[in-house]
C-alpha cells in the first residue's frame, strides 16, 4: 500500500513533522536541546538527513542573563547558547519562539529559512550533535 507522504515534496513533510513536534511543546523556554534532538530524530524516520546543531544564537536587547542557564561562557549578553536542527542546508528551529522579546524581527513558530532570509544571520554554528 502506497503512503500520502510518498507524494508530498520533501519541505511540505520537514514543515508537518516541525509543525507535530513543536505542538507537543507549548512551553520550550530551555528546552532548545531535548527538542531539537526529538525533531532530528522525527526527520531521520523520514529519510530526511537532518543535523542536531549547537551553536549561538544573536539577541538585540541585552537579555543573555534571563538565559542564564544557556548564556555563553564570554559573557556577552547578547549571544546565548541554542540548538536547533539544520536539513539541507536551511535552519530548521521549533524553539526561537522564546527569543521573541529579545529580537526585533518577527520569529514565527517554525523557523525554517536559508542564508537569504534576515533571521539566519541569527545563528552561529559550533558543532553538530
Amino acid at each position: 500500500m502506497t503512503k500520502l507522504i510518498e507524494f508530498l515534496h520533501q519541505n511540505d513533510v520537514i514543515y508537518a513533522v516541525a509543525m507535530r513536534v513543536s505542538g507537543k511543546h507549548r512551553d520550550v523556554f530551555g528546552k532548545c536541546e531535548t527538542i531539537s534532538e526529538e525533531l532530528s530524530a522525527e526527520l531521520k524516520k523520514y529519510n530526511i538527513d537532518a543535523k542536531h546543531v549547537i551553536g549561538t544564537f544573536a539577541l538585540d536587547e541585552p537579555a543573555g542573563d534571563r538565559y542564564s542557564n544557556d548564556a555563553c561562557t564570554s559573557g556577552d549578553l547578547y549571544k546565548v547558547e541554542h540548538d536547533w536542527v539544520r536539513v539541507n542546508g536551511r535552519i530548521l528551529d521549533i524553539t526561537a519562539k522564546q527569543f521573541r522579546d529579545d529580537v526585533w524581527i518577527e520569529i514565527p513558530d517554525i523557523i525554517y529559512v536559508d542564508h537569504s532570509h534576515p533571521l539566519y544571520l541569527k545563528y552561529n554554528e559550533m558543532c553538530e550533535v
